[in-house]
């Protein structure tokens, strides 16, 4: 697995997990969408004119239950980072970009 994304994903562990949506409207702003209710929060973050991410924050009563990382290149899904509490392999990152051409 490729560190840089694990540690990418491990900063907004640290800093949203399990901290409630106050939290996160006072250090992010409003976010770009929501979905279900308030359940799902998405926000970019340009890393430069070709690359975005894309962070989505699942709540689960008012509290970041989980968070997905989209990377994006050119506007076009590249991967996908994701963190799965008490499972092994605790991070998973699932290619989106070329995933056809993989088969």
């Amino acid at each position: 697995m490729d560190n840089k994304q694990i540690q990418k994903i491990k900063h907004y562990l640290n800093l949203y997990l399990e901290r409630n949506s106050e939290f996160v409207l006072q250090k992010l702003g409003l976010p770009h969408t929501y979905y279900e209710n308030n359940e799902v929060w998405f926000y970019n973050k340009r890393r430069n004119f070709i690359l975005k991410d894309e962070i989505a924050f699942l709540m689960k009563d008012d509290i970041v239950d989980d968070i997905i990382i989209t990377e994006y290149i050119f506007g076009i899904p590249l991967r996908n980072i994701f963190y799965y509490k008490n499972h092994i392999p605790e991070f998973k990152i699932v290619f989106l970009l070329f995933k056809n051409k993989l088969k």
